[in-house]
């Protein structure tokens, strides 16, 4: 088979004295859909560049529509290997629209990605969990019933383990200023896929997540609408977290997809002082959808995500 060679348009986003800021951008194909895959928005998250990298290997000459990929969104996150942008230290995913007149480089590169959100028909965002989980899809309330058929679409084909339904009013407060939420108001159909940590994952699965958005992405193509939707539902959940009040070297008993009950036990935090282990309860039931594995977690961060079936 004969496969489709990308155009790179890398964009300059700010001169920081002796190198420039850069976005790098690779296109594939002309016409419509347009489609834009962002990855990387946050800098220690590399496990879409290893679906991606299977992904265009997938595309065919004759790919219908046109695919925009920026293989990192935080080149600069990236090389220091952490999540925000190290010049100004924000995160990357939070804070749209930039107040007017925002200064500093994350502004920049925010603008960019406005930008290129507008010159798309769908926007899929890549992204990466800290903890050993399944594969989820996140639906966000979208701006018409037209988008939210197409992101429901696109959801079945993807087939991912979960999907989360977001929120931002209530249980996902958090993310109410990122990307998606302001492109969604903009009225662009935008869908996120968070993968598992790249320690999690191998050879084999990342091929069955490559081969999975691509059949995702044919389900955008009207000539491909039909015989790529699967007749099975998806099923939402409401993400339900449980976050650390300790800090301490983490001991987890339960296993991704075990059924929870109030009050289990999940694990133990073993105590760097004293080195004694105490057990730390779920007060939510669902399904185990993350878990943390054996390091260090500190005070206030997630050890775990029980997923409550809503729909």
């Amino acid at each position: 088979m004969s496969l489709l060679r990308p155009s790179s348009h890398p964009i300059k986003v700010a001169h920081l004295g002796s190198f420039d800021a850069t976005m790098p951008v690779l296109r594939f194909g002309s016409d419509r859909p347009k489609v834009l895959i962002i990855n990387n928005m946050h800098g220690d998250e590399v496990s879409g560049f290893y679906v991606l990298e299977k992904l265009v290997s997938l595309l065919p000459e004759k790919f219908s529509g046109t695919l925009t990929i920026i293989p990192s969104a935080n080149p600069l996150g990236l090389i220091h290997r952490q999540r925000f942008v190290p010049l100004d230290e924000e995160d990357l995913n939070r804070g749209f629209p930039p107040p007017p007149k925002a200064r500093g480089v994350s502004a920049a590169y925010k603008h960019t990605l406005i930008q290129l959100g507008h010159a798309h028909d769908f926007i899929i965002d890549l992204h990466t969990f800290v903890l050993p989980c399944l594969e989820a899809g996140l639906f966000l309330p979208q701006s018409s019933e037209k988008n939210t058929a197409l992101v429901k679409r696109f959801l079945q084909a993807l087939d991912p383990e979960t999907v989360f339904s977001m929120d931002i009013k209530r249980e996902e407060q958090r993310e109410a200023s990122a990307l998606g939420v302001y492109m969604i108001a903009q009225g662009k159909p935008f869908v996120a896929i968070e993968y598992p940590p790249v320690r999690q994952i191998n050879e084999e699965f990342i091929a069955l997540l490559a081969d999975n958005l691509f059949h995702a992405l044919s389900s955008l193509s009207s000539g491909n609408a039909s015989s790529c939707t699967p007749s099975k539902e998806i099923h939402l959940f409401e993400r339900q977290q449980v976050i650390s009040q300790s800090t301490g070297l983490f001991v987890p008993t339960r296993k991704l997809r075990d059924e929870i009950k109030i009050n289990d036990v999940i694990g133990c935090m073993i105590d760097s002082v004293s080195l004694a282990r105490e057990e730390i309860h779920s007060p939510y039931q669902g399904t185990l959808t993350e878990i943390a594995d054996r390091q260090l977690w500190r005070f206030g961060e997630k050890l775990a995500t029980v997923g409550k079936r809503i729909a």
